[in-house]
């Protein structure tokens, strides 16, 4: 399937959903910090202007079955829509331990979403709830660990899943189609699968592209 893509202005946009955020401008509160869910977590979000990095934390929380519990750093955006990202280390006590890139419909525990993530245990998949309240499916594959670059992209109801180990071969790694509405959360996830046992995830070379 080929694809055409059209770039955001990047900077603007980039500005807007996080380094806003961050530097505590009249702009603060474009980019939510959001606990999902009823566990406590006991969450952390920092964005580092100088090395153009995310650092996430959570203790506890998952995001599978028919509820999550995580946390979740997102913006609503509307489109078509392909974000990608570096995840460059991962670190946790547990091999469920996950971080990641979301689509999201709700701000709700039990919304439709599509996850793709890595583990601590070494897998990169494709996880998705089709249906509020639903189970959750999984599309994986396993020697996957950080440093990996992650790529999400949703074209109307379609959505798509890829990966890259050295940020220039991507491989294809599962599709599916989910009932989002036009409007979605976007953003990065952590869950550390283990009340008390910290995960610690660093992203960077976030971008975004409207395929409008």
């Amino acid at each position: 399937m080929h694809l055409t893509f059209k770039k955001f202005q990047l900077p603007v946009l980039i500005a807007s959903l996080f380094m806003a955020q961050w530097s505590l401008s009249a702009q603060e509160g474009t980019l939510l910090k959001t606990d999902i869910g009823s566990g406590e977590l006991g969450s952390s979000a920092s964005y580092d202007d100088g090395s153009k990095t995310y650092q996430l934390s959570a203790s506890g929380g998952n995001i599978w079955g028919n509820e999550d519990n995580f946390h979740f750093v997102n913006s609503a955006i509307t489109g078509d829509v392909e974000i990608t990202v570096k995840l460059s280390s991962l670190q946790a006590a547990t091999e469920d331990a996950k971080a990641g890139i979301m689509f999201r419909q709700s701000l709700d525990k039990d919304s439709i979403h599509a996850f793709l993530k890595v583990s601590a245990g070494q897998m990169v998949a494709l996880e998705r709830r089709h249906q509020t309240g639903d189970g959750t499916t999984r599309s994986g594959k396993g020697n996957v660990s950080a440093p990996v670059w992650l790529r999400l992209v949703k074209m109307g109801t379609y959505i798509s899943a890829y990966y890259s180990e050295d940020g220039d071969k991507w491989e294809f790694l599962a599709e599916d189609t989910i009932n989002f509405t036009n409007t979605v959360y976007v953003g990065l996830a952590v869950s550390s699968d283990a009340q008390g046992q910290s995960v610690d995830a660093t992203f960077e070379d976030l971008s975004v592209l409207d395929l409008d």
